[in-house]
C-alpha cells in the first residue's frame, strides 16, 4: 500500500438514538484507547473524537476531516450506513484507508475486500490487531502479514492472515471510560447511555448466536481495580442507564461481589438508576442473589430463567441444553419467596420447533408457573453464526426474510435515520415450521402476550385452569380461533389480523413501522401497538372474554358459573390501567379474589373464599391524562418492569361466609 495520506485517525461507530439518549460507542472507544496508549503511535497519529451519530452523508466532509484512516466498527444494525459512508469517504478521500470490523464482517471477507468496500477487514477482538495494522501502515509493511485480517497488499487477490489468539490479559487494553475517550460523546447533544463490559467470552455454543464471535470458549475477566475505577466514573458523570454487555453475568463468583458494588453506588450517589444485565444461560443460586442485589436498589428487575425453546428437536438442533423443568421450577419458586419477578425467553423459528412443539412449550411454561413475562423474539440470522452457513441452513430447510430493522421504541421521525435503512434475515420458514405455521405461531404469541403477560386478563385463564383443568393452550387457542372466525370476537378478531399483516409484512421483506400518532410519535412492538390500539375497549373486550369462556364451558362440559365469572371480570378491569386513571378508586367484591390470584401466583392451593371485601385503588404509574403519556408510562415502562396492574389495598374485610363454587 501507498504512503499515507496524512496522519489522522478517525474510528466511526454509529450508534441509533433512543429518545434522548445514544449507547456510548464501546468498540470504538476500546479501538481508539489501547491505540492511544501506545507511546509511538501517539506520537505519530493524531486521534479526534470518535463518531458516533448518524449523520447525512453529504455532510461527511464536516464530521470526518482529512483523514488518513478510517475505521468502521460495524454490526446488524449500522452496516449499511458504515458501507455507504465508506463509499462517500472513498470519493472525498481517494487515498484513505478504510479499515471495516465488528461482528458483521463475514468470516470469509476476501470478496468484500475485493470489491473495494474497504482496504482491510478485521476479524475477531480488534484492539491489538488494529495497533498492528496501525504500525504496518506507519512503516509500509505489508498488511496481510497481520494477524487477525483480510488485505489486499499489490495487484494480488486478498488474502487472510492467520487468526489472532484471544487476548488472556484484558488489563493490557487501555480503558476508554478513563482515558478520555467518551468524552466528546459526554459533551454531545445526546444523554450518554452506558455500555459497559466487565468480561470477554462465552462457554456456550448455540447454532443462532455470535457473541462478538467469542462463542465455545472460556470467559476471561477485566482485573477488579480496574472495575471499580470505571464504576466510578458511571457514578461521576450520573449515568442514568448502564447497560452490561457481558454474554453470562453471574458466571463468575466476583459477579456478585460486582452487584453489589453497583447497589452501593447507586445507595451513595442515586448513580447509575438502571444496570441491566444479562444472566448466565444456566441460572444459578448465585444469579438470584445477584438478582436480588440488584432488584433491591432498584436496579434491574426480573430473575432470567431464559429457555429459547422446550422442545427437544430444536434444541439438538441449535446445540443446547436447558435447565431441567425441576430446577425451573425450583428457581422460579425461590424468586417468589424472595419478592422478585421473572422472566423467560422463547425464539419462534428455530430449526426443529413446529407451531404445536412452540405452543405447547408455552404452555408448559405457564403450568411451571411463569406468569410474571414471557418474552418472545423472532430468529434471525446473524453473520459469522453456525445457523447461518449454507450447510446448516440447507439441513434445516431454512428460509429468510431480508427484512428492514425497525428498532422498538425509536422516534418515528428518526428511521431511516441518516438516510441508510439496516436490513436483518429473518427465519420465516423452516423444514418443520412451513411459513403459514410462523406467522401463525406468532399471531398466537401475541394474543397470549395481549391477555397474560400484558395483564389484560390473565386471571381469568388462571381460574379455568386451577378450578376447571383448562390448559392455557386450549384457553388461549380457543380466544384465537374465535378471535380468527370473527364473530363472538370482534375486537380480539382486529387485533389477531393486526397482527397477522405485522408478520407478514416481515416476511415480504417490508417490515411496517407501527406508528400510533395518537400515543405518541414513536415506534411500538407489535404486541405493545395491539395493547394500545385496544385500551380505550377494555370494557367491550372483557365482555367478549366472558362470552367466549362460557362457550368453552359449554362445550367442555364445564360448571363455569356466570355470576362468578362477571365479578372475576370486575376484578380483571379494576386493575388494568385505563388511559386517564382508575375507573373507580375503590373497588368492592363479593369474593376474595385478590387473595386467590396472590395464592395462584404463588404455586399455592388457591381457595376462593366468599366474603365481602373492599379495596383502594392504587395508581403507582403517574399522570396518564394524554394517550402519548399512558403509553409511555403503562404500555412501555410498567410492562418492562412487570409492573402493569393497579394495586389493590384492602381496606375492609368482613368474616369468610363459605368458599365459592
Amino acid at each position: 500500500m501507498g504512503r499515507l495520506a496524512g496522519n489522522r485517525v478517525q474510528l466511526v461507530q454509529v450508534c441509533n438514538v433512543f429518545g434522548d439518549g445514544i449507547y456510548l460507542p464501546l468498540a470504538a472507544g476500546m479501538l481508539r484507547a489501547h491505540a492511544v496508549s501506545q507511546p509511538d503511535l501517539a506520537a505519530h497519529y493524531t486521534f479526534p473524537p470518535i463518531v458516533c451519530e448518524r449523520f447525512d452523508l453529504a455532510d461527511t466532509a464536516r464530521y470526518v476531516v482529512e483523514p488518513a484512516i478510517v475505521g468502521l466498527s460495524t454490526y446488524v444494525w449500522s452496516w449499511q450506513y458504515s458501507l455507504a459512508l465508506a463509499r462517500r469517504l472513498r470519493a472525498l478521500y481517494p487515498a484513505v484507508v478504510i479499515v471495516l470490523g465488528g461482528p458483521q464482517v463475514p468470516d470469509d471477507a476476501r470478496a468484500l475486500v475485493a470489491s473495494g468496500a474497504c482496504d482491510v477487514a478485521v476479524h475477531g477482538e480488534g484492539e491489538q490487531t488494529f495497533v498492528e495494522l496501525l504500525r504496518a501502515l506507519r512503516d509500509g509493511a505489508p498488511l496481510d502479514r497481520v494477524p487477525g485480517v483480510t488485505a489486499k497488499d499489490g495487484a494480488g487477490p486478498p488474502l487472510r492472515a492467520p487468526a489472532r489468539p484471544r487476548l488472556d490479559d484484558l488489563d493490557a487494553l487501555a480503558s476508554p471510560f478513563l482515558g478520555g475517550d467518551f468524552d466528546a460523546v459526554l459533551a454531545g447533544r445526546y444523554r450518554a447511555i452506558g455500555l459497559w463490559e466487565t468480561n470477554r467470552g462465552c462457554p456456550f455454543s448455540c447454532t443462532f448466536c455470535y457473541w462478538g464471535s467469542a462463542v465455545g470458549e472460556k470467559v476471561r475477566v477485566f482485573g477488579w481495580e480496574r472495575l471499580m475505577a470505571e464504576l466510578a466514573w458511571f457514578e461521576a458523570h450520573r449515568f442514568d442507564y448502564v447497560l452490561c454487555a457481558d454474554a453470562n453475568f453471574g458466571i463468575k463468583r466476583r459477579d456478585l461481589d460486582l452487584a453489589r458494588a453497583v447497589a452501593q453506588a447507586k445507595r451513595r450517589s442515586g448513580f447509575p438508576r438502571k444496570f441491566r444485565i444479562f444472566s448466565t444461560k444456566n441460572t444459578s443460586e448465585r444469579v438470584m442473589d445477584v438478582v436480588d442485589v440488584l432488584t433491591a436498589e432498584g436496579l434491574d428487575q426480573g430473575l432470567s430463567l431464559t429457555m429459547q425453546s422446550l422442545s427437544e428437536s430444536a434444541l439438538t438442533a441449535i446445540g443446547r441444553r436447558n435447565i431441567k423443568l425441576a430446577t425451573y421450577v425450583e428457581l422460579a419458586e425461590k424468586a417468589r419467596a424472595r419478592g422478585m419477578s421473572s422472566y423467560s425467553d422463547l425464539i419462534v423459528g428455530l430449526p426443529g420447533e413446529t407451531y404445536d412443539s412452540f405452543l405447547d412449550g408455552l404452555d408448559t411454561l405457564m403450568s411451571l408457573g411463569q406468569h410474571d413475562n414471557v418474552h418472545v423474539y423472532v430468529c434471525t440470522l446473524l453473520v459469522g453464526s453456525e445457523m447461518s452457513e449454507p450447510a446448516y441452513r440447507e439441513r434445516h430447510g431454512i428460509v429468510t426474510a431480508r427484512s428492514p430493522i425497525i428498532e422498538r421504541h425509536m422516534r418515528a421521525d428518526a428511521l431511516p435515520a441518516g438516510g441508510i435503512q439496516e436490513y436483518e434475515d429473518v427465519v420465516v420458514a423452516t423444514a418443520t415450521m412451513p411459513l403459514e405455521q410462523w406467522i401463525e405461531t406468532n399471531v398466537a404469541t401475541v394474543l397470549v402476550n395481549l391477555l397474560h403477560y400484558q395483564k389484560v386478563a390473565p386471571a381469568l385463564a388462571l381460574y379455568l385452569h386451577a378450578a376447571h383443568g383448562v390448559r392455557y393452550r386450549r384457553w388461549y387457542e380457543w380466544v384465537k380461533a374465535h378471535a380468527d372466525a370473527g364473530t363472538r370476537a370482534p375486537l380480539l378478531g382486529d387485533a389477531a389480523r393486526y397482527a397477522r399483516a405485522f408478520y407478514r409484512s416481515i416476511a415480504a421483506g417490508s417490515t411496517e413501522r407501527l406508528v400510533l400518532p395518537e400515543f405518541g410519535d414513536v415506534v411500538w412492538p407489535v404486541e405493545e401497538a395491539v395493547f394500545l390500539r385496544l385500551c380505550r375497549d377494555f370494557e367491550a373486550l372483557a365482555a367478549e372474554l366472558r362470552a367466549l369462556a362460557l362457550a368453552l364451558a359449554d362445550e367442555d362440559g364445564l360448571p363455569l358459573h356466570r355470576r362468578l365469572l362477571e365479578e372475576l371480570s370486575t376484578f380483571e378491569l379494576a386493575r388494568l390501567p385505563s388511559p386517564g386513571g382508575p375507573r373507580h378508586a375503590t373497588l368492592e367484591l363479593e369474593h376474595d379474589w385478590l387473595a386467590w390470584l396472590e395464592a395462584a401466583l404463588a404455586g399455592r392451593p388457591a381457595r376462593l373464599e366468599r366474603r365481602r371485601v373492599r379495596f383502594s385503588v392504587v395508581d403507582q404509574h403517574g399522570d396518564t391524562r394524554t394517550l402519548s403519556d399512558y403509553a409511555r408510562q403503562v404500555a412501555w415502562y410498567a410492562r418492562s418492569a412487570a409492573d402493569i396492574p393497579y394495586r389493590l389495598l384492602r381496606v375492609e374485610t368482613a368474616p369468610r361466609l363459605e368458599a365459592a363454587p
